[in-house]
């Protein structure tokens, strides 16, 4: 009876010891996940005109759901167009796959476009938001760096980095100098 008593006692610590461990080995991916999977706004010359683009990348060996884009443009100076109102906020659907070990870039300029009032003149602004995605089964949102940008009707023409610094729940955003994209 004693014999007994002791194989259960074995077999359940043993349970106990392999699960503690496979929720430990999870959770660490998890979090490193979040390391390796991230959004980043690109602006990039090809031949004549600029590409404005979110790009996704990822590092994490397995694929990666991406739902939605959500975008806020702060400090808008622009004029709208006559029957347009510039609402400052806008949400690219993606919902696609990104591959492991692989960068997918979706095109953000009819976004930005409307969600500014679909000006015709040059106007400027400060992107920021929040990608929202799916890594093994649960659902993350994480924000990108805010990018300065401005743009020409629905084409970029001049981009700049803008600093994200976090002061408790505060959020500033510190501006360095303007690196033009024309040439």
């Amino acid at each position: 009876m004693n014999w007994l008593l002791i194989e259960v006692t074995i077999i359940s610590f043993t349970t106990a010891i392999y699960l503690a461990l496979k929720l430990h080995n999870t959770l660490h991916s998890l979090s490193r996940g979040m390391l390796d999977f991230h959004p980043a706004v690109e602006v990039t010359k090809e031949s004549t005109w600029f590409v404005f683009n979110m790009a996704l990348v990822n590092n994490f060996p397995q694929d990666v759901w991406a739902e939605e884009c959500s975008v806020m443009l702060s400090r808008f100076d622009g004029i709208p167009s006559s029957g347009h109102k510039a609402t400052c906020k806008g949400v690219l659907g993606i919902r696609e796959f990104v591959k492991a070990n692989e960068t997918i870039r979706i095109g953000l300029c009819q976004t930005v476009y409307a969600a500014a009032g679909c000006p015709q003149d040059e106007y400027s602004f400060i992107i920021s938001g929040t990608l929202k995605y799916r890594m093994e089964n649960v659902w993350y949102s994480q924000p990108f760096e805010p990018r300065r940008i401005r743009m020409c009707g629905p084409h970029p023409i001049e981009a700049r980095g803008a600093k994200r610094s976090f002061d408790g729940a505060s959020q500033k955003i510190q501006e360095p100098a303007y690196s033009s994209l024309r040439d």
